[in-house]
């Protein structure tokens, strides 16, 4: 027991200055970041493909011409494509058409880049889930840029927070497209950015800030010097770090929030005449936490993960029935809460949103499981829902 008391004090005295040189820097200004400030942090269409598409553009209001594109072609490697830099024009959130039945044709590409013969599509992830067959139209759509002659090559890039694959019902069948990071590719570039703009201080700066938002979204903000320093203190522990990584995470995270959130959610519930329940959340399937008045016979607002019993897949909130109920006892699809996506579908008719924060669940969020950060924002939620629900009169659930 001695050698994880000591591995603890150790650790919690470096974490002790860490805190302390982030306070320092928080008062000197440094912490300061305009895209927190407006709350745009996760908006993949307003923030990240706008910024991105900005950088890339040669026209951009940076003045620094094809720099910037010049530098994004060397970090993905495709110097192989006969593009006009200078000449190339970018477009966001390109309509392709509407979206046929099948799903096959049409949509919005986020991101384009083409020149007279060069098209390079850009589909940008943050927390947002795949469409079924969204890769497959953009692919589709290609080809037939292609084959009208409007552009001799094309490709795909699908660009995440880590660089994971599109999911089956995206690509649907076997397509070209290139994985992406924001981790390690944008970083980079955005980098080697920095230092392209050194004579614009005004660009320069924001772009820091941007890569700063892109380290805290990335889970990467720790200084180098910092984690060298946790990671020496761990190294003279070599036997208990090994005990703790084997033991894994999931019975702390387990305690955690059995201890801090569960209790003040059931408070929250019970102050508001909801009934509260927690589905597999210690084991596999879907895992979700559900608020329902006790006059819904079938639905309830619920928080859930993507098909995966991992804390780690993206979780959303929205409306959707706790039983299984025939078409006729289905709430039919109406306008989207304003709290909420207007994606709604037969599941979700009220639609559905990712959480802006806490959309994944690890040991980062048991801070905030701590501290109360995170049952105050999902009480804040669910209260959102509820006020919008009465407003609209909706009851019938």
């Amino acid at each position: 027991m001695n050698r994880f008391q000591n591995l603890l004090v150790e650790l919690q005295r470096e974490t002790d200055k860490i805190k302390q040189k982030k306070e320092e820097a928080r008062k000197r200004g440094e912490a300061f970041n305009v895209f927190n400030v407006l709350g745009l942090s996760t908006n993949e269409t307003r923030t990240h493909s706008a910024f991105i598409a900005e950088l890339l553009n040669p026209q951009g209001n940076h003045g620094c011409g094809s720099l910037f594109l010049e530098e994004f072609i060397r970090q993905i490697h495709l110097e192989n494509f006969d593009m006009d830099l200078k000449e190339t024009k970018v477009e966001v959130e390109r309509s392709i058409g509407f979206k046929s039945a099948d799903a096959t044709e049409g949509g919005r590409l986020d991101i384009v880049l083409q020149t007279k013969d060069v098209m390079i599509i850009i589909e940008n992830k943050i927390y947002a889930g795949d469409q079924k067959n969204q890769l497959l139209r953009y692919w589709n759509y290609a080809q037939k840029e292609i084959k009208a002659w409007k552009v001799k090559q094309s490709t795909i890039l699908y660009l995440t927070l880590d660089g994971h694959m599109a999911s089956e019902d995206s690509v649907y069948k076997d397509i070209e497209y290139t994985c992406i990071s924001y981790q390690d590719h944008i970083l980079s570039w955005l980098n080697n950015c920095i230092g392209l703009s050194a004579q614009k201080p005004l660009i320069r700066e924001t772009i820091i800030q941007y890569s700063n938002l892109i380290k805290q979204l990335t889970h990467q903000d720790m200084n180098t010097t910092d984690a060298q320093q946790l990671y020496e203190i761990m190294s003279k522990y070599p036997e208990a770090i090994a005990e703790i990584y084997h033991s894994g995470y999931e019975g702390y995270f387990k305690y955690v929030f059995e201890k801090y959130v569960s209790p003040e959610l059931q408070f929250f519930a019970e102050k508001n005449g909801l009934i509260y329940k927690e589905e597999y959340l210690w084991g596999d399937g879907e895992k979700a936490l559900c608020f329902y008045r006790s006059k819904w016979k079938h639905y309830s607002i619920q928080i859930t993960n993507e098909s995966n019993s991992s804390f780690e897949k993206k979780f959303f909130i929205g409306v959707t029935s706790r039983n299984e109920i025939s078409k006729e006892e289905k709430i039919p699809l109406q306008e989207s809460l304003n709290t909420l996506s207007p994606e709604a579908n037969e599941s979700w008719p009220l639609g559905w949103a990712y959480l802006s924060k806490y959309s994944s669940w690890s040991l980062n969020e048991t801070i905030d499981m701590i501290n109360g950060n995170f049952a105050n924002y999902i009480q804040e939620l669910v209260g959102k829902i509820l006020a919008e629900l009465d407003d609209r009169h909706i009851e019938q659930l």
